[in-house]
């Protein structure tokens, strides 16, 4: 639910609000804490935080990177096959938008992320009952 309320944000006002993804990071930490789980999520932490270095040249937006990172401790180490299906996605999204429109200056990333999520879901869903 979060991440399409973070994708409607996204696309309409341009920013990944951070009461969001503060609410995000405060259930998946009790979460965590009820299971005691903590490395999967360390990993996927560490993962997503390659993506601080495209924020600091400007390619990617401080939303971005939070989203990413709060997906990786939900997520563990998979989320680097959530980063690179949403990337996926959203250069086709780019390009599809650089056909239509003469400028694009910046495109929401998050739809793509909540694409990506929501295929990563159907695969693991399609192999655990296949």
């Amino acid at each position: 639910m979060a991440l399409c309320i973070l994708a409607y944000t996204d696309i309409k006002r341009g920013i990944i609000p951070d009461k969001v993804i503060l609410g995000l990071l405060v259930l998946t930490v009790i979460k965590t804490l009820y299971t005691g789980q903590w490395q999967p999520g360390l990993y996927g932490v560490a993962i997503a935080s390659i993506l601080i270095l495209p924020y600091i040249f400007g390619g990617l937006g401080a939303g971005d990177v939070k989203l990413f990172m709060v997906l990786g401790l939900i997520i563990g180490p998979g989320i680097i096959i959530l980063m690179a299906i949403s990337w996926v996605l959203a250069s086709f999204g780019f390009i599809l938008n650089r056909l239509f429109k003469k400028e694009v200056d910046k495109i929401p990333l998050a739809p793509y992320v909540l694409a990506g999520y929501l295929l990563l879901g159907g695969v693991f869903i399609v192999f655990k009952f296949a």
